[in-house]
């Protein structure tokens, strides 16, 4: 299977896909559990109490996980000590 991004994908409505199993499985390596595909497609995404909702774009993984990404980059910036394998923004 080749590897896409979601910025691949047409725009329908105001987000930018639906994130399927399938995608989500692809872009993190795991399959979705419990609310995982409800947090990655949820239309409140970015508002109060939703600030863990959505897909990030650059990152290419749901925004809970892509938080946890950002945090170990900069602290491993901070500490002068990039890990291995670690996507960097």
């Amino acid at each position: 299977m080749a590897h896409i991004m979601i910025s691949d994908l047409p725009e329908t409505g105001n987000m930018a896909v639906k994130i399927t199993a399938e995608y989500f499985e692809q872009a993190t390596g795991r399959k979705p559990e419990q609310d995982d595909l409800d947090r990655s497609n949820c239309p409140l995404a970015g508002r109060t109490f939703h600030d863990c909702c959505g897909w990030d774009d650059e990152l290419n993984l749901p925004v809970f996980e892509a938080m946890a990404v950002r945090l170990r980059n900069r602290l491993e910036k901070e500490r002068g000590r990039p890990g291995e394998g670690a996507a960097q923004v």
